[in-house]
């Protein structure tokens, strides 16, 4: 498999309340995603999740997101939604986060969903190449030669597989700061893989103009909200809830215990 490649410039664009993108996408990288959606499971959910580049930012999505925005994909044939749609997660398997990069800021911005159509956002230092461990190992990965090297986030060991034939220093979710586009990703214990799928150039029919209302809070501020939502998780809701499981409708403490139980299986990308 061979690509056209395309040496980017990034420069700075503006966050807010809402986070907008100035320019369209000029490629969208493809990745085969893999996880273990569920502590107690082996099972894996499958999906392709995409990176947007322009000329001011990145743009990291999963298609459960994608979907959600309605982002115009006018440019993408029949063909290849079918394929795609082959892959598109079960509802509630999403990582229900967008990541924009701003690489001349060295900053990254994270756009979480925190309860259904509400958005929370928080930014954080982008990985550079002080990150990374990188090694002479070589491999030929859809048809690039890419380089391996490794590093440590959110409580997980990474291996990565990068090429410098697609001369962009970028890649799946936070991941950044190598010599090369990052083609190849997994954690050590093999419950996160991203594996490039597809690259190819838009045209003017695809557009991302605005990503969703986000309010700004600090990343501790916002894993205490989540810890408070998995403490009372009966708060996600508007009003009272009646949920009858097995022929018996729940109490409102075994509705709670239940949603709890499942919040804390969920297998984040991010362990800490």
């Amino acid at each position: 498999m061979k690509f056209i490649y395309f040496l980017l410039f990034l420069p700075h664009s503006v966050f807010g309340q809402h986070v907008s993108v100035s320019s369209k996408p000029i490629i969208m990288v493809n990745y085969e995603t893999k996880y273990k959606a569920n502590k107690s499971s082996n099972h894996r959910v499958k999906f392709i999740s995409s990176l947007f580049i322009t000329e001011n930012t990145s743009i990291f999505m999963d298609e459960m997101m994608d979907s959600s925005l309605k982002i115009n994909v006018m440019d993408i044939t029949p063909l290849e939604k079918a394929k795609q749609k082959e892959l598109v997660p079960k509802r509630g398997y999403s990582f229900k986060s967008i990541i924009v990069k701003e690489i001349e800021k060295g900053e990254l911005t994270q756009v979480s969903e925190y309860k259904s159509n509400i958005f929370f956002s928080y930014n954080e230092v982008m990985m550079d190449e002080n990150k990374w461990s990188v090694f002479s190992d070589t491999a030929t990965i859809a048809g690039l030669l890419s380089y391996k090297a490794e590093t440590s986030y959110g409580g997980r060991k990474w291996i990565a597989w990068f090429s410098p034939e697609i001369p962009i220093s970028d890649g799946p979710y936070k991941f950044s700061g190598l010599p090369g586009l990052i083609v190849k990703l997994e954690s050590s214990d093999g419950e996160y893989e991203f594996s490039l799928n597809e690259i190819k150039k838009l045209d003017s029919s695809f557009d991302i103009t605005e990503l969703p209302q986000s309010k700004t809070v600090t990343k501790q501020k916002y894993k205490d909200m989540v810890q408070s939502l998995i403490d009372n998780p009966l708060d996600m809701f508007s009003g009272k809830v009646n949920v009858t499981f097995e022929g018996k409708e729940l109490s409102e403490e075994e509705l709670k215990n239940m949603l709890r139980k499942d919040m804390l299986n969920k297998n984040h990308i991010e362990l800490d």
